[in-house]
């Protein structure tokens, strides 16, 4: 499964629901560590396939969303589990720290 990107038209559909689990990575072009988080999201989006759906959430294009998850720094990997935000890490992060959030 790809990675799929987040705007605010489909951001609550996606993930604010009972029953979705789902790791949202709130990123930004211009930010260098969110280029070298890249490839673990999509590493991710293949392990995570048949549990959670991973996404992403450019913040300069997404202010609104930035704004309303609290995001001031990026890049930011917020956790969702049945629609609700269980757990949140700031900067680059590799993939055995993320999945050890997932419960």
């Amino acid at each position: 499964m790809s990675v799929q990107e987040l705007t605010e038209e489909n951001f609550d559909a996606a993930v604010n629901r009972p029953g979705a689990n789902v790791v949202v990575d709130f990123y930004a072009n211009w930010c260098a560590p969110c280029q070298m988080m890249s490839p673990v999201v999509e590493d991710l989006a293949q392990y995570l396939a048949d549990r959670y759906r991973v996404c992403k959430v450019d913040i300069d294009a997404s202010a609104a969303l930035a704004g309303r998850y609290h995001v001031q720094s990026v890049p930011t990997t917020i956790i969702f589990q049945d629609g609700s935000e269980a757990a949140r890490l700031v900067g680059l992060q590799n993939k055995d720290t993320i999945l050890a959030q997932i419960v």
